[in-house]
């Protein structure tokens, strides 16, 4: 049973089920070892919560959002907590289709849904720390909002506004790569608690720049972690060996001026 689910994952998730992307070191999630890995891995709790409520990033900016918004889906759905609700995805003709003029109140129809998603992750208290605009590069006099995207410690910040628990770890020297290393294997071992990075692509010989994704699982055999990515259609979740995964995140982000690292978060 297990099986059967993993490899539909894989067929929803994956490019190819057989090649290697890129480098020896970046297994494709779908692959026959990446599979290998996700079952034999005994830290990856949070990869099947994460599955669940993954979503992929509507445009090439938005990776930031839409892993913060992944994340708060996983965190926050149970019982009796309030979620934002989007309303962009039914347009207002379309709500008039569903109720027409004169439609009693008791039988008005509603297609919103709560969820976090790109849109909603913005609100009051995250705007303080960057607005959509200026993360699409709308010019401020404030350099900490300059720069087209999202950075590592705006990010951690943006989190916090939303009430979680967030510990930024920048990639710079001040703590060993192995430290790291273990801290980021313990998360993955607990549950209620995510890891999400900021790496460099071509770093590890994928095209393009900055990124930010959560990671979903540790394979202690080959000391990997899968990296979900949240732009699947540019790159489709990889194992990624660690010691070049944290080369990955010691890079300073051109757009932000910010360094890389990782994100470790939970609710209070």
């Amino acid at each position: 049973m297990r099986r059967t689910i993993l490899w539909f994952l894989v067929s929803v998730f994956s490019f190819s089920a057989s090649s290697l992307v890129g480098a020896p070191y970046l297994f494709e999630f779908g692959s026959e070892e990446g599979v290998t890995r996700l079952e034999r891995s005994k830290h990856k709790i949070d990869f099947f919560k994460l599955a669940n409520f993954f979503q992929t990033q509507p445009n090439g900016v938005e990776c930031g959002p839409t892993t913060g918004s992944i994340i708060l889906n996983a965190l926050r759905f149970r019982e009796g907590v309030e979620r934002p609700v989007d309303r962009s995805s039914v347009s207002a003709t379309e709500l008039g289709f569903l109720n027409p003029e004169g439609t009693p109140p008791d039988k008005i129809k509603n297609p919103f849904l709560q969820k976090y998603t790109p849109l909603t992750f913005f609100n009051d208290q995250v705007n303080v720390i960057k607005t959509r605009d200026q993360m699409f590069g709308k010019t401020e006099t404030d350099r900490n909002t300059q720069g087209i995207g999202i950075g590592l410690v705006q990010l951690g910040k943006m989190l916090e506004a939303h009430g979680l628990k967030v510990k930024v770890q920048i990639v710079d020297g001040s703590v060993t790569r192995e430290k790291m290393h273990e801290e980021i294997v313990a998360n993955l071992k607990t549950k209620n608690d995510y890891v999400i990075v900021n790496y460099f692509r071509l770093q590890l010989t994928q095209k393009g720049g900055g990124h930010i994704s959560p990671v979903g699982a540790y394979d202690e055999q080959t000391r990997s972690f899968l990296i979900m990515d949240v732009n699947p259609n540019k790159a489709p979740w990889v194992w990624v060996d660690g010691s070049d995964l944290l080369s990955a995140m010691d890079a300073v982000d051109s757009d932000t001026q910010q360094p890389r690292g990782y994100i470790l978060v939970s609710e209070k």
